[in-house]
Order: structure tokens, then C-alpha cells, then sequence
């Protein structure tokens, strides 16, 4: 087959010319050396698909160049030549994995013959290879639904990758925080140059050469052309790998409905890559993009099953406890209409009021977290909005002691947003991030413009923090860490975010505080 590598090793300089020769006019790409103990680096720097070797051989015969290059390529066809081997050799060349022989002198026919052969015997060993690679994939992919640990579920794809393509390390880098976020969680997270680590898989048995970190211009290269990039051992960034045999690295892009969501990145120890392993990788990397985005749909499927249990919930309680709560506060107003301030009862009339305006407030907020959201949208400068913020939350603010620092670009572009609610969402966060601060702390504001698409809010605390493990659960209704919370406050404001076409993420450490991002962007 043509561009199929071939390496020829004889110490008789005249039987590898002759080789090459033959084998060169039959299409076939081919390297001659008559050097033996220079092949074992050679390899390390090259691929090939089949080495024919003689086994009598000065300094290091054919046996031994067999076996190592066995270790460093389990897939390389292997040829020996000789003119007077024994019953001895042949038993442990098979042994070694020698996959025929030829014997000297041949023709040159048989020469072909023996190649052509022992080449399609590769093809159908490397048929059968892929299908046993992929299968496993297809039993992941089954269980995907049943599944809760989806971190977990694509290290064990990075684990079959690492494993059947001999990478000394494979990476799952994320170009997507929010991505990051709704798999992985909000803490943790390493920035590789604008990309976030997910999962990472070493070997054992090999050093890693840390191919990473890699540099921005070429992450942001290949999350444009969506196309993989490989690395050659010259630590030369090509598009393509047809005719390179001394690959040692991958960048292979996560596509997901025509955008990357994340690269995989793989490196060997050194050696080059094999034909099939370069196969293996792009037919990986395909799947891995097909696992992230049924984790994307089976996370987002869960949050709206909760919403619709949350819609039906609400109706109920609109319907069997606002009307009594209704009918209660009519009963105060009109048993209390005579008392006054100076009454023993002003102050239990007082409390009662109050109760019934927060079981009221409850009720809208159930309500408005699960009914279709209604926009009334006009263009607006998002710092004027999270300036009047602050001023009404100075009693808050100033009660528990909290300095607040407001920062803003100049010239803001105009988000096309309704404005009551983003003052429900930064109140909200303004107030959850004072109460974080019992003994008083920093507050610290900022509204940036973010490139010329979007408007990014910032709020960050210095309060007691938020662990981990409840970091994506303080977004689920009805999950609160304050004694009196109801646990709707972050699941409306998101939800306001979300309906504008924006984001809102946090990152929170333990005794070191916590900061919400808001991005909304820019729609002309």
C-alpha cells in the first residue's frame, strides 16, 4: 500500500540498497540502515508500519532489534531475514512476535509477496484492534443515564485512551467555564492559558514531558479551525500527518454541535506515535465530545424535570395557601383597625405583619421561580443599576459594618435588559454577600466590559466562604445555608440571568470569601 513506512536493517549494505530499491518502486516509503544498535533510537524518533530485518547481525542481531522494538511499539509488523537460521531462532522470533520470515537469498517477488502479506495481516490485526477499542465506548455511552459521577465516567475514557494508544499523558482541557462548572463544580478548577483542566491521566511505567502548558495562541488556533493539531518531535505544531512519522504529541478538538467545548491534549514519553494510536485518538476524542454533550443534556433534562415538579408544587400552594394567608391579613387589619402604637398589642400586630408579608414573599418567589418569566426590556447602563443597588442596601450594609469599593469602567456599552429584575438579582447577591459577613469585611464591586460583546459584574466578599460540594447546589431551589432563607434568592437570579442570555458563576474558598460573576452580553 502506498505511504505505508518501511525500514530495512542489514549489516550487507548491498542487500539493503536492493531492498529499498524494490520496495520503493512498489509505492512504499522506505528507510535503509545497515547501523543495528542506531536502530533502537531511530525508532523512538519515528514510526514505522513494518521493519525487515536480517537476524545475524554484528553488535546486535535481529533478535534482540525484535524484542525492543516489540516494547516500544506493540503493533509494529516485524520481517526477519536469514540465510541460515536455526529451528531455535524461529521458535523464540514467534515468541518476540516476528509475524514471517524470509529466507536468503530471495527473489524479488518474494520479497514483495512476504511484505504485501504480512501488511494486510496488519490492516485486519488493526481492524480488530478498533472495534475492541470502541467497544467499551459504546458500553460507557449505555450507561451514561445511570450514571452520577460524570467526571468519573470520562476519566474512564481517558483511562481506555491511555491505555490502548501507549499516551504517557492524556488531558481534558475545558474552553468553557460554564461547562466546567455544571460538570465539575465551581472550585478547583486550574486555568490552563483561558482553558480549565478537567481530568488528567498519566502513566505509571513513563516520565512525562510536559508538552504542557501550551501557549494561548495555539489553544485559541485550534478551538477556531476545530480541526486536531499534532506535534512533532521537533515540538512543530502540523495540521496534517500524512508522510510525518515522528509525531509525539495531539491536540484534538472536543466539537460539540460545531463549537469546541475543549481539547484533548496527548503526549508520549518520547516515541513517536503509531499509525493506529493517531487513528485511536480521533476516533476518542469524537467520542469524548459525544459523552460531554449527553452529560450537558442529562444535567440540563434534571434541572428542568425539577422546575416542571417546582411548577406543579406552586400551583398548589398558590391555590391552598395564599387564600387563607389572604384571609388572615384581612382578619388582622380589621381586628387591629383601632390599635395603636401605644397599645401593649402594637407590637405582636407588628410581628404578625410582618410573618404574613414573608410567607407572601415566599409564595412569590416559588411562584416566579417556576412560571415563565415576562421581560420588559430597554437599553441600560449596568453600573447606574448596581450603583442605586448599593445605595438602597446602605442600611444592611452599614449594620453589619461591610465596606463596600464600587469600580466601573468608563463608556459601558448598554445592555438591553429589564431593569427591576437585574435590581432583584444584584440586591440579592449585594445582601446574601453582606450577611456572609457577620464581624464586618470588604464588599468589592466591579463592572468591567469584557471585549466588545459583554458586560461582566463582579461581587466578591470576604466572608466565611462556601464549600465545595454545596457550590452548584446553592443554584437548586429550596437549598439555602441561612436559618432563614427560603433557597430561592440564587435560583431566581440565575434564572433572570439566563432568560437575558448571560451567565452567573461563582468561586468561593473556605475563610477567604466568595464571588459571584455575572456576564450579560451585549445584543444590538
Amino acid at each position: 500500500m502506498p505511504n505505508e513506512r518501511i525500514l530495512v536493517v542489514d549489516d550487507n549494505i548491498g542487500i539493503v540498497r536492493s531492498c529499498v530499491s524494490i520496495l520503493e518502486r512498489q509505492g512504499f516509503t522506505v528507510l535503509g540502515r545497515t547501523d543495528s544498535p542506531a536502530i533502537p533510537h531511530l525508532l523512538k524518533q519515528q514510526a514505522f508500519d513494518l521493519l525487515l530485518t536480517d537476524i545475524k547481525m554484528p553488535k546486535m542481531d535481529g533478535l534482540a532489534l525484535l524484542q525492543i522494538a516489540k516494547e516500544l511499539d506493540p503493533h509494529l509488523i516485524v520481517v526477519l531475514m536469514t540465510g541460515y537460521g536455526s529451528i531455535e531462532d524461529a521458535i523464540k522470533a514467534i515468541r518476540l512476535g516476528a509475524q514471517d520470515f524470509l529466507m536468503k537469498p530471495f527473489e524479488p517477488t518474494d520479497l514483495i509477496t512476504t511484505i504485501q502479506d504480512s501488511l494486510a495481516r496488519r490492516t485486519l490485526i488493526q481492524d480488530r484492534l478498533r472495534l475492541q477499542t470502541l467497544l467499551p465506548l459504546l458500553e460507557i455511552n449505555r450507561t451514561l443515564q445511570s450514571s452520577n459521577g460524570e467526571v468519573s465516567l470520562i476519566r474512564h475514557v481517558l483511562e481506555i485512551t491511555q491505555r490502548e494508544t501507549g499516551a504517557a499523558r492524556l488531558a481534558w482541557l475545558s474552553c468553557s467555564v460554564a461547562l466546567a462548572e455544571q460538570i465539575k463544580g465551581s472550585s478547583g478548577l486550574r486555568d490552563q492559558n483561558g482553558f480549565i483542566e478537567m481530568a488528567v491521566i498519566t502513566s505509571t511505567d513513563a516520565p512525562v514531558p510536559g508538552l504542557l502548558p501550551l501557549s494561548q495562541e495555539t489553544l485559541a488556533q485550534l478551538a477556531e479551525q476545530t480541526q486536531p493539531m499534532w506535534v512533532t518531535n521537533e515540538e512543530q505544531f502540523i495540521t496534517q500527518t500524512n508522510g510525518q512519522a515522528n509525531i509525539i504529541g495531539a491536540l484534538l478538538p472536543l466539537v460539540i454541535k460545531n463549537e469546541v467545548v475543549g481539547v484533548l491534549t496527548a503526549e508520549t514519553a518520547g516515541h513517536p506515535f503509531s499509525r493506529l494510536s493517531l487513528y485511536l485518538l480521533s476516533v476518542l476524542a469524537g467520542q469524548l465530545a459525544i459523552i460531554i454533550e449527553n452529560v450537558m443534556l442529562y444535567q440540563e433534562q434534571r434541572r428542568l424535570d425539577r422546575l416542571a415538579a417546582l411548577g406543579e408544587m406552586s400551583a398548589v400552594v398558590a391555590h391552598e395557601i395564599r387564600n387563607p394567608i389572604a384571609g388572615i391579613a384581612a382578619g388582622v387589619e380589621y381586628l387591629t383597625r383601632n390599635t395603636t402604637a401605644e397599645s401593649p398589642d402594637f407590637a405582636g400586630v407588628v410581628m404578625i405583619k410582618g410573618e404574613i408579608k414573608r410567607v407572601n414573599r415566599i409564595l412569590e418567589d416559588i411562584l416566579f421561580a417556576a412560571r415563565p418569566l415576562s421581560l420588559e426590556l430597554s437599553l441600560e447602563n449596568m453600573a447606574e443599576i448596581v450603583k442605586e443597588v448599593v445605595s438602597r442596601c446602605q442600611s444592611q450594609i452599614q449594620a453589619s459594618q461591610v465596606e463596600v469599593s464600587f469600580n466601573s469602567d468608563p463608556d459601558l456599552l448598554l445592555i438591553k435588559c429589564d431593569r427591576q429584575r437585574m435590581e432583584q438579582v444584584f440586591s440579592n447577591l449585594i445582601i446574601n454577600g453582606t450577611q456572609a459577613m457577620a464581624n464586618g469585611g470588604q464588599l468589592d464591586i466591579q463592572v468591567a466590559q469584557n471585549q466588545p460583546e459583554s458586560v461582566v459584574i463582579t461581587i466578591a466578599d470576604t466572608g466565611t466562604g462556601i464549600p465545595r460540594e454545596m457550590q452548584q447546589q446553592i443554584f437548586e431551589p429550596f437549598f439555602t445555608t441561612k436559618t432563614k432563607g427560603t433557597g430561592l434568592g440564587l435560583t431566581v437570579a440565575r434564572r433572570i440571568i439566563e432568560q437575558h442570555g448571560g451567565s452567573l458563576m461563582i468561586h468561593s474558598e473556605i475563610n477567604k470569601g466568595t464571588c459571584f460573576k455575572v456576564t450579560l452580553p451585549h445584543i444590538p
